[in-house]
């Protein structure tokens, strides 16, 4: 059943649409859409937490600097980190939109937070977001002391399309032969474009609906034939194994929950260590809505306490 909190969240999008106060993202501009999502991410999230460490800072990447947050909640060196990608349907979000829950989870796991601002479509289509992914895990990899952190205990992380860039970050780096993170953890990943069971069955009234996701899909992948490119659609890739333990969530509710089931099972098949968490009465993006979802905020607990049992 859909748990009784969302129902009331979908309630009140829904008066918000007809009072005229909010908008599907697909009627918009991608600048107007990114400005509506930075504005009405925060009204659903955890409440910003102060933290001892808070700095944007600029990651020198191959194919030009980007913005990044870095969070910690002391100033000890050698800590664990995390590196976060934002969700947004590689269009949408920011280091904005996601700043309550990297807060929170710099301040639960005891662990610093790099979020990344990675490039978005249509003014960087794929594989634009994917090369900034790789290129600051390599950057992390390489330069954690200069942050104060730990290279030997890292974390990648994100939700829906940060999820798949976690699953693409992780693949590329084994594929490079470089370290595996201590542990990923995507968060309703975006693992494939086929037009599964539960994308027909929620494809309109259940916050992503199949209009935004093919308008997603218009501005990162402006030819077709990409979506058939295994970074854009990570379920293509057989040859799992050897990949850093994963702590995946998936919510009841979202049209991307068969994929990302579907998926947890290749990852079983391969020999991947895998932690599952099926929220059944959950919507897409839960975990930003926190504020509002008593599940969501037991959901980020549990990722939590993954994230300090991986990392020490």
């Amino acid at each position: 059943m859909l748990d009784p909190q969302a129902a009331q969240l979908l309630a009140w999008v829904e008066k918000a649409r007809a009072e005229g106060k909010s908008v599907p993202y697909s009627t918009l501009t991608p600048q107007a859409a990114r400005a509506l999502y930075d504005k009405q991410s925060p009204t659903l999230d955890f409440k910003p937490r102060a933290l001892a460490r808070v700095e944007n800072l600029t990651l020198p990447l191959p194919e030009g600097p980007r913005p990044a947050r870095l969070y910690a909640a002391s100033t000890e060196k050698n800590q664990a980190v995390v590196l976060f990608f934002h969700g947004g349907g590689f269009t949408i979000g920011s280091l904005d939109s996601h700043d309550g829950l990297c807060r929170t989870l710099a301040e639960q796991t005891g662990a610093m937070v790099l979020a990344l601002d990675y490039r978005l479509a249509p003014e960087n289509p794929f594989p634009a977001a994917v090369n900034d992914a790789f290129a600051a895990y390599q950057w992390l990899l390489k330069h954690a002391a200069q942050i104060g952190a730990d290279a030997a205990r890292i974390a990648v992380m994100g939700d829906s399309a940060g999820g798949t860039l976690t699953i693409v970050t992780c693949l590329q780096a084994r594929d490079a032969g470089l370290p595996q993170p201590r542990l990923q953890l995507p968060i309703y990943p975006a693992t494939q474009h086929a037009n599964t069971a539960s994308r027909e069955r929620l494809a309109n009234g259940y916050l992503l609906d199949a209009a935004t996701m093919a308008w997603f899909n218009q501005q990162y992948l402006p030819m077709p034939s990409l979506a058939q490119d295994w970074r854009a659609a990570p379920h293509l890739r057989d040859d799992l194994q050897g990949l850093a333990p994963v702590w995946m969530a998936v919510a009841g509710y979202d049209p991307l929950v068969d994929e990302g089931m579907a998926f947890a099972e290749k990852l079983r098949a391969a020999g991947v260590a895998l932690t599952l968490r099926h929220d059944s009465g959950m919507l897409h993006g839960y975990f930003s809505m926190a504020g509002m979802l008593s599940v969501a905020k037991a959901a980020v607990d549990d990722c939590c306490d993954a994230i300090r049992a991986a990392l020490g």
